[in-house]
Order: C-alpha cells, then sequence, then structure tokens
C-alpha cells in the first residue's frame, strides 16, 4: 500500500483510486436513500460507471478491499475524505 507514486504494475494512481471509491460511494448511498429510479441515483450510477470503464481500459482489474481498518484501491489508501 502506497500514498504518492503508483508501482510500476499499476496504472492507477492515488486521484484516480480516490475517484473511483467516491463515486461508488454516492452510487450507493442515492440507492439506498432515493431508491433505483431517482435521478440522483441514476446520474450518481453514470459517473461511476463512466469512470470506471474509463479506467478499465488501462488497468484491469481494479480490486477494492479492506486493510488494517483502512479502504483500498489497488496498492492505494484511499482518503476518509474521499468516501
Amino acid at each position: 500500500m502506497q500514498q504518492n507514486k503508483p508501482s510500476p504494475e499499476s496504472h492507477l494512481d492515488q486521484r484516480q483510486a480516490d475517484l473511483i471509491v467516491r463515486n461508488l460511494w454516492v452510487a450507493f448511498n442515492n440507492f439506498v436513500l432515493y431508491g433505483e429510479n431517482h435521478p440522483l441515483t441514476r446520474k450518481a450510477g453514470e459517473n461511476f460507471f463512466a469512470h470506471l470503464e474509463q479506467t478499465l481500459r488501462n488497468s484491469t482489474p481494479v480490486t477494492i478491499h479492506l486493510e488494517h481498518d483502512a479502504l483500498v484501491c489497488e496498492e492505494w489508501k484511499v482518503s476518509e475524505r474521499s468516501y
């Protein structure tokens, strides 16, 4: 797990990892709060999938997991302010 530069085998940087998790978090929360047919939920889902699709063009697969009470996307510890 790193904080600044991506490893040679990864095409994902800290900013991209934060964006993936943030977009997923917003989409999930909107779904829970408003339901699947609400315009905010649909827009959040579209934003998440658009960003994820763009990321997957360069780096597949993308993993998100918990490590010692921290959320990690690839080798990047995601800042709590991102979600």
